[in-house]
Parts: structure tokens; sequence; C-alpha cells
């Protein structure tokens, strides 16, 4: 059977090929018209969000020619500073709201920035500032103000902002080495053409060439000037027209065309730093890494990248990123900025290995991720071998310490090398960039989203946030910075900024190895308390001279549970649940349970669970839930208050389920579970619900197949 997302996806591919199909007058006109349509749907919709500025149409469809029906309509929205989280919130609902009507709009695809975001991203940022210098040109300003009148110019940097789109164009194109990869084959051409020709673009631009051409255009100029590649490139270009062909998708020559263009730009690239810092990067230990079983998967990954062909050296380094912008690439989900506790599996080849060999690769690294990711390269440049947010193209002018970990490695069993330890004169595009990472790490602590994250990716990104402020703080002296790799390191080096909070980190730390390695752990109970010392950093780096706390906050935070019940006539159905919670793995603080005028043996129902749980017997004479419950809650004592109906029976890990929403997140008011109909009851609301609860959870399991 299929599902409604199978014929959505049917139905929208249906439509792609049709428009493909007929990119010729006078459909071409009519596909027009639609798009200008759904682009005045969009405006109408989102400007009536109180707090939006201004609204701007980029990318596809104002730069060049677009292919209706595979161009999207990118926005770009811009909010004000105020109330922030609850106008992008609206944003992004009436956006998902006009996706239903709307196929072109992009999923996840839109843009949502405060001014001061905007220029932040502008300031230290090459690729937004390369972004956005196109937008100043291309962009179409659908309504509201215009953001770029306070952006100052950057002149000079033309051939450097080009080489930025190195890393997105990369992006789309290594979708191709994934074994999962569902696309139909004229999207998959389309994504190559475009890669390639941006790809051609930085490569005339970074060569001299003159900035802003099409892509059509740079890949015809780029098959007269690299006679090399002239053949591979002319049938790129012809890819744009035949998107439906029946023909294998080269996908092996275009890796190497990619790789060819990739070589020319980085040639003549200059970095452009404004500063530079000598960097020692600490040794990388095996018995330092916890989130996987090291031994275990030093074993897989030999295993797999022996059947890979033309790989010479294959080096396991620590993931660094040193980007100012920390939530550039920091994808909550998956991690991807955080590198802490992360490496890179890097093969060191001459030409790029079949793809069918790299695909069998990145399925063999699925269960690593994302703590560990793959990359080839060829000593010139290095390219990831899966789609990650961030870098994804490294170069020696940009990335030095990459290299230089390449370089500095030492051989452990057969091809496998590991990386030691290096010291390297870094490049950073502006003097405060470890000031402004630290900044943007601090920030993400008073997210709400960071607090919803699973406890051990939480603490992953709690050493990033140390890591960050120990090198911050090292940058404002002169000297050698020196680098920590692992999670171990940087808990030493927070240790060796707040003395008096050692033990308390160590003993952190201990509970986030027991969770990394899937052991029953407390790392859950102290997240809060990382929140606290988030803040205590902020204080001691940038003294805002707002202490975070006078004192600081109990080492492990036990929260106290009141259960409230309320009941009337129901004496043995009482009995059902108060057992339920003396079952409970997380036993309650106190049960309250209010007699609400009852005239059956509820009170000494009540009294045989006295010596088995912390019992309040309180009487409301007047009748009904509202007036109960209220006294319910006059007598609660505790921290959170379960309220438990009377006919229900708990599941025993409900109040230890319960609790841990507010041990981690420090925004939530209220949580909530599934109720479900108890064994043996046949009624008719009964069968209804379980019927309901079966059907959703056969469509989750149809949707994850």
């Amino acid at each position: 059977m299929l599902t409604a997302e199978m014929r959505e996806s049917r139905l929208k591919q249906f439509i792609q090929r049709l428009t493909v199909r007929t990119q010729f007058f006078p459909f071409v006109c009519f596909y027009r018209a639609l798009y200008a349509l759904a682009i005045r749907l969009c405006v109408r919709r989102l400007r009536r969000v109180s707090g939006v500025r201004s609204i701007y149409l980029r990318r596809g469809l104002t730069a060049g020619r677009p292919l209706y029906g595979l161009s999207d309509i990118d926005l770009l929205v811009v909010i004000d500073t105020g109330h922030h989280s609850r106008v992008a919130a609206r944003v992004r609902y009436q956006y998902e709201l006009l996706r239903r009507f709307v196929p072109m709009l992009p999923a996840g695809e839109l843009e949502l920035y405060e001014p001061q975001q905007f220029r932040l991203l502008h300031e230290y940022s090459p690729f937004y500032r390369h972004r956005f210098e196109q937008g100043r040109s291309e962009w179409r300003r659908l309504w509201g103000d215009n953001i770029f009148k306070d952006l100052p110019p950057v002149p000079g940097e033309a051939r450097l902002l080009a080489l930025q789109e190195l890393s997105p164009a990369w992006y789309y194109l290594s979708q191709d080495l994934l074994a999962e990869d569902a696309r139909p084959a004229y999207l998959r051409r389309y994504v190559a053409y475009k890669a390639i020709g941006e790809a051609a673009c930085a490569a005339l631009a970074a060569q001299g060439g003159r900035g802003g051409i099409s892509r059509e255009t740079a890949l015809y100029q780029a098959s007269e000037e690299y006679t090399e590649a002239s053949g591979a490139l002319k049938e790129i270009r012809s890819m744009r027209r035949d998107l439906l062909s029946a023909k294998p998708i080269p996908v092996d020559a275009l890796m190497e065309t990619y790789l060819f263009l990739i070589r020319k730009a980085q040639a003549a690239m200059q970095n452009g730093a404004e500063s530079r810092r000598k960097l020692r990067i600490q040794p990388l230990s095996p018995r330092a890494f916890h989130p996987f079983q090291f031994e275990q998967a030093m074993g897989e990954i030999k295993h797999v990248c022996g059947a890979v062909e033309g790989v010479e050296r294959v080096v396991l380094m620590p993931r660094l990123n040193f980007d100012p912008l920390a939530e550039l690439g920091m994808d909550l989900g998956e991690l991807a900025g955080a590198t802490v506790d992360a490496l890179d599996l890097v093969l060191i080849g001459r030409r790029l290995p079949p793809v069918d060999k790299l695909r069998m690769l990145n399925s063999a690294l699925d269960p690593l991720r994302p703590w560990v990711n793959g990359f080839f390269c060829d000593m010139s440049v290095a390219v990831s071998l899966r789609p990650i947010q961030g870098c994804t193209v490294r170069v020696p002018d940009w990335t030095p310490e990459f290299f230089a970990c390449l370089s500095s490695a030492r051989a452990m069993d057969g091809v496998l090398e590991l990386a030691e330890a290096v010291e390297v004169d870094r490049p950073f595009t502006q003097v405060d960039c470890l000031d402004r990472r630290a900044r943007t790490l601090l920030a993400l602590f008073q997210q709400p989203d960071v607090f919803r994250i699973p406890t051990r990716n939480f603490f992953t990104l709690f050493w990033e946030l140390g890591r960050a402020v120990w090198l911050a703080a090292q940058a404002r002296q002169s000297g050698i910075i020196e680098v920590p790799v692992s999670s171990e390191q940087a808990v030493e080096t927070m240790a060796g900024l707040t003395p008096s909070l050692a033990p308390v980190l160590r003993l952190i730390f201990r509970e986030y190895c027991l969770e990394a390695g899937g052991r029953p752990s407390e790392a859950v109970r102290y997240i809060n308390w990382a929140r606290w010392y988030a803040l205590k950093l902020e204080e001691i780096l940038f003294s805002s001279g707002v202490p975070a706390f006078e004192h600081a906050p109990p080492v492990e935070t036990r929260l106290t549970i009141s259960v409230a019940i309320v009941t009337r006539n129901r004496a043995q159905l009482l009995g059902i649940a108060l057992q339920s919670l003396v079952e409970q793995e997380r036993p309650p603080d106190e049960v309250v349970v209010v007699d609400n005028a009852s005239s059956d043996e509820t009170p000494a129902v009540v009294n045989t669970f006295a010596t088995r749980l912390n019992l309040k017997l309180a009487h409301e004479e007047r009748i009904g839930i509202p007036f109960a419950r209220n006294t319910a809650l006059s007598y609660c004592t505790g921290d959170i208050v379960a309220v438990m109906d009377d006919d229900c029976a708990a599941w025993p890990r409900w109040l230890k389920e319960l609790e841990i929403p507010f041990l981690k997140d420090p925004h939530i008011g209220a949580v909530g579970g599934s109720v479900v109909p108890l064994e043996g009851q046949r009624d008719l609301v009964a069968r209804f619900y379980s019927s309901q609860m079966h059907r959703d959870a056969t469509k989750a399991r149809t949707d994850r197949t």
C-alpha cells in the first residue's frame, strides 16, 4: 500500500518530468507565471507575521536561467531581534503551511536572520560574505527594508570569495557517494551540472577570470581553458539539455572533473588571512575516546578500507574546527560542528577510488557516525566522502592543521595510521576569531533547543564549549596555543580554568563516559549544572560583571515528585493505581490522594498503603474534579506534581522518565505521555483507542522502512 508521502513523491516526480520535457514556449511562460503566483502567495502570507522586516528571493531564480520545475523558490526572511524565537517559530510554521500548496518551496531551506546576526555572518564568514555580496546585485527584494544598505562593501576579495562555492558544490555532488541515495536520475544530473558549474566558476575566478558569470558560460570557458578536461566538461554541459536521458550517469568522471577544477582553484588561492597563530595540537590517543569502542571500531575500519582500491594510506586524525561562528554547521541532531571526541578517517591516494567502493565504505561507517567521518585526500586537496554540514573541502592554505596531522601520522596496524602531536602556523581571517567562536558556543547554551538533544550529545557540545573558551583565553596571550582533541583533554583544560570546580567536572566526565558506552548513567542530572557552568565561563572570559550565581548549584540535582490522585467511589481501581506507584523504579517522594466525597471504602484502601508510600489523604466535600484537584495541589510539596487518574496503572518507569525532561531543560513547564487501555478492558472506547495506537505504530514502522 502506498503511503501519503510516497504518493506525494510520485506526483512531484511526475510534475518534474513533465516540466523538464516542456521547457519551451508556450509552456515556459505558463511555468513562469505559476512561479510568480507562488512567490506572491508566499510574500502575502509571510509579511503578515508580526516581526518580519524584509523578504528576499535569492539564488537560482534571481541569477542565471532557471529550470522551471527543478529550480526552488529560495527565500530569506529578516526578523526583529526582540522575541526572536517566537517570531522565527511563526515564520517557519507559515512556511510549512505554504509548502503544502507550493511544491517549489524546498524543505528546510528557509533562511531566517536577525539584523545583528546578518551583519556577523557578513563580517566573520567568508562563505556568507560571498553569498551576501552576490545578493547585493542579484537577489530580489520582495518586501520590506533593504538589508544591504548598512553592510560595508568588500573590495578586492572577488577571487577569494568566489572560492566559497566549492564546499556547498561538493556537498550536493557527494550525495552520489551514498548507497541510500534515492534521488531520481534527472535530479542527480541537474545537481551534478550545477555543482561542476560552480566549481568551474571558482576555478576561473581564482585564476583571475571575471566573476559573476553563469554556470553555462563558466563550463564553456573552462572547456576552452583546460584542454585536459575539455571532453568531460562538454559532456557535463550537455547534461543540462538532456536530463531525462536513459544513459547511465558518469559518476566517476563527474567526481574526477570536480577534483580537477578544485585543484586549479587551489593552485591560485590566497588565504587572505589577517593574522596567524601557532597551534600545538595534542596527539591522538585511542584510550582517550569515549563515544564508541575504539578497538572494535578500528577492526571494522581496517577491514572495509582494505577493500577500497587505490588507497595507499589510511590516517585517523582528530576532527578540528576553528570557525569563528560555531553555530554554522552546528547541526544539533548530528553535531557536525562539534569536534571533541570526533575523528576524520582520511583515505590517501593519487586518484579518487571508484564510486561503488566509496559507497560501500560510507555504509560501513554509518554505525560510527557522527563520531567518524570519511575523507579522500591526494595531499593537495581533501574532500568529504559524505555530505556533512560545514567544511566539506579542505586545502592546505585554509586548513594547514589537517594536512600537518596527515604528515605526522605514525603506523598503527596495516595501512592504518594515527595522527601524532603537531605544531602548525594557522591563518585566521579575523584577529578575534577564537573569541567569536567561544561567544557563539556560549550563546547555544541559552537556546531551548540545545537542552532537547540526547544527553551524550549535550555533553559533547559542553566539552566543545570548554575547549573553545580555553583556546580563546590562550589567544589573548602571546605564545603557542595548546589544542586539546578529546573530551578527557578538554576536561583537564576546564579544570585549569576553574580549579575549585575540577572535582565536579571530573565527576560529570565519568558519567559521560558511562553514557557514551551505553551503560547506566546519571549524566542527565548534571545538565542544569552544566548550563550554570557555561554562564560561569562567560563571566570568566568576557567579564560580563553579572555573576552566574553567588554559589554553585548542587552538583547532583534530584527533583522531588508529588503524585496527585483525585478519586470518588473507585476504591478497587484506586488500589491498582497505588500498587503501580509502589512498583515504580523511581519511587514518588509523596502521594496525595484527595477523597472527593466518596461513600465506599476509599479511606481504608489508602491506609493499606501507608507503610509502602509516603501518603497524604485529604478530603474535599465539593464534588467535582476542579475542586478536588485544587485541593490536591495545595497539599503537594514536590518540585514536580505528577497528576494521575484513579483508574490508571502507571508504567514502572513512568516517574523516572517524567523527571528527565525537567532535569534536562530549564525551559520546560509541563510534560505528558501516552495513555493506553489497561489489560483486559474491552469497552468500546478502549477498543477504539487501542486500534488508533496500533494504526499509528504501523504507520511509523512503514515510514521508517
